[in-house]
């Protein structure tokens, strides 16, 4: 779906891709669309070993630059907690999903462990952020989920 997706958006114009190279090495990039003034962001990342340079930081600074001289007068980051939404983004909005359950055993047991599960992590998360470790857990996740996807690659 998101190659189809992609394939879709670069298509008609709106897909645009911005990376940051040093020294012919990637080391930041983002990605996204341009619809009716907007840019829509999908994906974004950067190596963790320049982290100290905050090269994703030095990329939007640019991507803003060519954005505002094609015209886009708006940003939208999408969904999810980052630290750069919070550092450059003056509007948010909560959004909720809505789960039913089949009114049965089968519907009554999956509904048990959506909430409990569900119960687990928001505690989790409202204790790291409490406890100031959200980012630092975020950083751990994805680099335990980096380093299995790259051993199943490379294996």
């Amino acid at each position: 779906e998101n190659r189809r997706r992609l394939l879709n958006d670069a298509a008609s114009g709106r897909l645009r891709t911005y990376i940051l190279s040093l020294n012919s090495r990637p080391v930041a990039f983002l990605s996204g669309t341009v619809y009716a003034g907007t840019f829509h962001g999908s994906f974004t990342g950067f190596d963790p070993a320049f982290r100290k340079y905050s090269p994703g930081t030095f990329l939007l600074m640019r991507i803003v630059e060519d954005l505002c001289a094609h015209g886009v007068s708006q940003l939208d980051f999408g969904l999810g907690d980052a630290w750069y939404k919070e550092q450059f983004c003056d509007l948010e909005w909560h959004e909720a999903s809505i789960h039913l359950f089949a009114p049965r055993l089968a519907g009554l047991r999956l509904a048990v462990l959506y909430v409990s599960t569900s119960l687990v992590n928001t505690t989790s998360v409202h204790v790291l952020k409490r406890l100031k470790l959200i980012l630092t857990s975020k950083r751990l996740w994805r680099s335990l989920y980096t380093n299995k996807h790259t051993e199943q690659v490379t294996g």
